[in-house]
C-alpha cells in the first residue's frame, strides 16, 4: 500500500469519524427519533462545582451518548441485526415469544398473578366504587367499570414457558370481576366477549405486535360500549356504521405499537388487518349524552375512532394525571393537566362515568376519581 492510500485512508478515516459530530450540530440528514417512553437525558450544566464533584462528567456522558449524530439511525440498525439473526429484542419493556408475538412485560406479570394489590386493597377500592354508582344513580347518572382484552389470555399459544415468573395465580381482572359481581357493580367485559370471538370472526382482533385491541376491534368494543348505555339509560344513541372493508398486510395506527419499540429497520408481519371507512348517522331523534371516560390507553383508540365526538354531546378522558375535553373547545385535543380541571363541576354535568381498564392497570383503577369522588360524597367516612 503507498504512502499516497493510506493518507487517503487516514483522511476518510478522520471525516468518518468528524460525520457524527457533524450531524450532532447541524443536523445534515433529518433522522426519524427513537421511539419509547423514557425521556431523553438533559445536557449538563458545566461549572467548577459539578466538575470537582464528578456530577459533570456521567451527566455529559448520559447526554452525548443519547445526542451524538445518526445515533437513532446505527440504533436500529443494530436492533436489526440481533432481531433478525438472534431473534432477541432490546428493549426492557417487550419481550418477544412464540408466533413472532411480543408482549409488555406487565402483562406477563399480571398473567402471573403478580401485580395484584391484595384483598383489602381490592375490597376497599371496590366498595368505594360501589357507593359512587348508588349515589350516582340516586342523581340520574350512569358508572360502571369496563374491562379490556389481555393479550397474554388472547394468545396464551404463544406465551414462552420460560417468560412467566415462578408464581402463578389469577389476573387482576379475575379477582375485580368477582368481587364486583357479588357487589352488584355495573360491569362490562369486553376482554371475555374477545376471547370467545378470537375463532370465529375472519377480522383480526387483537395484533400479534400490538398492545391494544385492533383499530378494527376497537370499533367493536365501541358499539359494545354505547349498547350497554343505551340498554341502562333507555336512550337511542349514534352507533359507527361500517363500510369499505379493506384487509391488508399493512398494519395502521396503533395495529403495531408494540412493534415501534422495538425500534428496527423492518420487520416482517405475518398478519392480516382489518380497516373499514366508518361514518356516524345524523339524526335528531338519536340521544348523544354527556360521559366522562377515565381509564389507560386503551381509551385513546376510542378517540381515534371518533367515537366521543360523534355520540356524545360534550365528554372528558382523564387518562394518568392529564385530560382530554371539547368542552372549552371541540378543536383542541391537546392533553392538559389535571390540576386545570374542575372535576367536581365536570361530573355534574356528566350522564355517565366510564372507567375503562386493561387487567394489569386496574390497581390504579379511577386514577385518583375514585377516593376523590368518595371523599367529595362521604366526608364522614374512611
Amino acid at each position: 500500500m503507498g504512502q499516497k492510500t493510506r493518507k487517503y485512508l487516514f483522511y476518510f478515516g478522520l471525516l468518518f469519524l468528524c460525520v457524527p459530530f457533524m450531524q450532532q450540530s447541524l443536523e445534515i440528514v433529518k433522522v426519524k427519533p427513537i421511539n419509547g417512553f423514557l425521556p431523553p437525558s438533559p445536557d449538563a450544566t458545566f461549572n467548577i462545582e459539578n466538575w470537582w464533584n464528578e456530577q459533570y462528567q456521567p451527566e455529559k456522558t448520559s447526554y452525548l451518548n443519547e445526542h451524538f449524530g445518526f445515533r437513532p439511525a446505527l440504533l436500529r440498525f443494530n436492533n436489526q441485526i440481533d432481531y433478525s439473526i438472534f431473534n432477541r429484542v432490546n428493549s426492557d419493556w417487550l419481550l418477544l415469544s412464540k408466533g413472532n408475538c411480543l408482549f409488555f412485560q406487565n402483562e406477563l406479570a399480571d398473567r402471573a398473578g403478580l401485580l395484584f394489590p391484595g384483598e383489602d386493597s381490592l375490597r376497599k377500592k371496590m366498595m368505594m366504587v360501589k357507593a359512587i354508582q348508588d349515589t350516582f344513580a340516586k342523581m340520574g347518572k350512569l358508572m360502571f367499570i369496563v374491562y379490556a382484552p389481555v393479550k397474554p389470555v388472547f394468545y396464551p399459544e404463544f406465551i414462552r414457558e420460560d417468560s412467566l415468573p415462578a408464581i402463578t395465580g389469577r389476573t387482576n381482572v379475575d379477582r375485580y370481576k368477582r368481587l364486583g359481581k357479588l357487589m352488584g357493580i355495573n360491569q362490562v367485559d369486553i376482554g371475555a366477549w374477545f376471547y370467545a370471538m378470537k375463532n370465529t370472526r375472519k377480522e383480526l382482533l387483537f395484533p400479534k405486535q400490538g398492545f391494544h385491541w385492533s383499530m378494527y376491534g376497537s370499533l367493536l368494543a365501541e358499539d359494545s360500549i354505547i349498547k350497554y348505555i343505551e340498554l341502562q339509560k333507555q336512550i337511542v344513541m349514534p352507533k359507527p356504521v361500517l363500510s369499505n372493508l379493506i384487509r391488508t398486510r399493512i398494519p395502521r395506527g396503533s395495529d403495531d405499537d408494540a412493534r415501534k419499540l422495538m425500534n428496527v429497520m423492518a420487520q416482517q408481519g405475518d398478519e392480516v388487518y382489518t380497516y373499514a371507512d366508518v361514518h356516524y348517522p345524523r339524526d335528531s331523534s338519536l340521544v348523544k349524552p354527556s360521559i366522562m371516560y377515565i381509564g389507560d390507553s386503551y381509551l385513546l383508540e376510542l378517540l381515534t375512532n371518533k367515537m366521543m365526538d360523534s355520540c356524545n354531546s360534550s365528554w372528558v378522558i382523564w387518562w394518568n394525571s392529564q385530560y382530554i375535553s371539547n368542552i372549552a373547545d371541540p378543536n383542541d385535543k391537546s392533553p392538559k393537566g389535571m390540576k386545570t380541571y374542575d372535576w367536581i363541576a365536570g361530573t355534574k354535568n356528566m350522564d355517565c362515568v366510564v372507567l375503562l381498564y386493561t387487567s394489569w392497570d386496574l390497581p390504579r383503577l379511577g386514577d385518583g376519581f375514585v377516593e376523590k369522588a368518595y371523599s367529595y360524597y362521604y366526608p364522614k367516612k374512611d
